[in-house]
């Protein structure tokens, strides 16, 4: 998938993945659950946050969505 910007729609079709590389952090939006996901670069684990965290804000209008492989990538 190419890197698009974060569209709202998107949270009602899925999962939702956002990189935001100025920070070097990624997202993810379980829509199952409507979890929200945060996964510093290079770390293993993902850490669930608030909806209204600073940084996921952020993401959505400075960040890019990509798909679910690119989000567990990190290069």
């Amino acid at each position: 998938m190419e890197r698009q910007p974060v569209r709202l729609d998107a949270f009602m079709e899925g999962d939702v993945y956002i990189d935001y590389p100025y920070e070097r952090v990624k997202f993810r939006y379980e829509k199952e659950t409507h979890t929200v996901y945060q996964r510093w670069y290079s770390e293993t684990h993902e850490t669930p946050i608030d909806h209204d965290s600073h940084l996921y804000n952020e993401a959505h209008s400075g960040g890019f969505m990509v798909s679910r492989e690119d989000y567990y990538r990190d290069d």
